[in-house]
């Protein structure tokens, strides 16, 4: 009889990393609780900190199981030896934090919360339209040229000094959103988001989950499926990343490395064996 988990030995996590938070009550609110430790809550909301929707803090650490697995895996399929993988709820999301880490460390202070808004870029944000939300993202002065004069078309903007470069686009940003917002406001979502992508300017459109189930770039590519849900008859979901459907990629196309190939197929890996090194080439 195989027992459970067979050959995998359970640790506490006081035994295997001793610590001073190592037998700390968590209890349910621990995902919610490590947001507040690996500092996350404090670049998120406007005045007061705000919660992150999701539990950010598991997926992150499961997120670095994953490898964690497929390496040991892989080790085990070369040598033969096992792995110990340790995974921290507070040290992943802390990896996440590293350009916050980064920026405070390097300049003594902390970054400021921004709510929406990109702390030290400015515009980058939302505006209301007659119909929903759009985020607009302005990178370096040629985009800002091309939103001042192709969608703003505001021409006294170009010589305003409190405008010139980003610095002073920051520091200004109240007034400067006023003077964006009173253009949105007059068109709507579909009106902006085409002005701006003809402009080149990156956009996005602010949807709900129900509205992310029937986005348009999901359907395109087909790559959400009807689930089964308690007291509905069907509710929609995006399927994981790397699920590929080859009837939905047209006759005679198959994914290789990323890319769809009609006149060379793709090696079969159990009848052609390939070095690790080629096949897990990009």
């Amino acid at each position: 009889m195989t027992l459970p988990l067979y050959g995998v030995t359970v640790v506490s996590f006081r035994q295997a990393a001793p610590a001073p938070f190592a037998t700390r009550q968590l209890a349910d609110l621990g995902a919610r609780v490590l947001q507040y430790e690996a500092g996350l809550r404090s670049v998120t909301g406007d005045a007061e900190p705000a919660r992150v929707g999701i539990s950010v803090a598991s997926i992150c650490a499961g997120m670095y199981l994953y490898p964690g697995v497929f390496t040991a895996l892989l080790r085990r399929g070369h040598s033969g030896e096992g792995a110990t993988l340790e995974v921290s709820m507070l040290e992943a999301p802390g990896e996440w934090m590293s350009q916050a880490l980064h920026y405070a460390v390097g300049s003594g202070s902390q970054p400021l919360r921004s709510g929406p808004r990109h702390a030290s870029i400015a515009p980058y944000g939302p505006y209301i339209t007659t119909d929903g939300t759009i985020f607009l993202a302005i990178q370096n002065n040629r985009e800002w040229a091309l939103l001042r004069s192709e969608v703003l078309g505001d021409a006294e903007l170009a010589d305003d000094p409190h405008f010139a470069h980003n610095v002073e686009r920051v520091t200004n940003r109240s007034e400067l959103d006023r003077i964006i917002a009173a253009i949105t406001c007059q068109s709507s979502v579909a009106a902006g988001g085409e002005l701006l992508d003809g402009a080149g300017i990156a956009n996005a459109r602010m949807r709900d989950m129900l509205e992310f189930t029937t986005h348009p770039q999901l359907t395109a590519r087909r790559t959400v499926a009807n689930h089964r849900a308690a007291g509905r008859s069907h509710h929609r979901g995006a399927r994981p990343a790397g699920h590929h459907d080859r009837r939905r990629m047209g006759a005679g196309r198959r994914a290789c490395l990323g890319r769809a190939h009609r006149r060379r197929p793709c090696r079969d890996r159990h009848r052609h064996p390939q070095p690790m090194s080629h096949r897990s080439s990009y």
